[in-house]
C-alpha cells in the first residue's frame, strides 16, 4: 500500500501542476507593467513634494524680503508681548481699584469726602463733610 508521502510526490511531479508557458509570460509582463506604474507614481509624488516645498520656500522668501514680511512678524510678536504686559497692568488696576474703593468707603465713613485720588495715600485730596 502507498503511504501519504508517495501520493504527495506523485501529485507534485505530475505535468498538470506545471503552468503553461503563455501564462508565465503573461504574468511576468503584467508584473513588470505594475512595477513600472508604481515606480512612476512614486516619482510623481516625490517630484510634487519637492516642487511644492521649493515653491513655498520661494514665496516665503519673496514675502519676507520684498513685501514687508519682517515687519508683520515683528508687529505680531510685539503685539503678543504687549498684550501680556497689558494683561498684567489690567490685573494691577483691578487690584488697585478694589483697594481704592475700600479706602474711599473707609474715609467716607469717617466723615471725609474724597475729591481726587492719584494712586498713593499721599495724593488724597479730601474735604471734611459736616453730617
Amino acid at each position: 500500500m502507498r503511504n501519504e508521502d508517495d501520493i504527495f510526490k506523485e501529485v507534485k511531479n505530475s505535468p498538470d501542476f506545471e503552468p503553461r508557458m503563455e501564462f508565465v509570460q503573461e504574468t511576468k509582463k503584467n508584473l513588470v507593467q505594475k512595477a513600472r506604474k508604481m515606480k512612476f507614481q512614486k516619482n510623481v509624488k516625490k517630484l510634487s513634494i519637492v516642487s511644492s516645498s521649493i515653491a513655498a520656500t520661494a514665496i516665503f522668501s519673496v514675502w519676507l524680503s520684498f513685501l514687508g514680511g519682517k515687519q508683520v512678524i515683528f508687529d505680531t510678536v510685539g503685539s503678543l508681548l504687549n498684550e501680556n504686559e497689558e494683561l498684567e497692568v489690567v490685573d494691577h488696576e483691578l487690584e488697585l481699584s478694589a483697594n481704592v474703593k475700600n479706602a474711599k468707603s473707609f474715609l467716607e465713613r469717617r466723615g471725609y469726602e474724597v475729591i481726587s485720588y492719584d494712586g498713593s495715600s499721599e495724593s488724597y485730596r479730601l474735604t471734611k463733610t459736616n453730617y
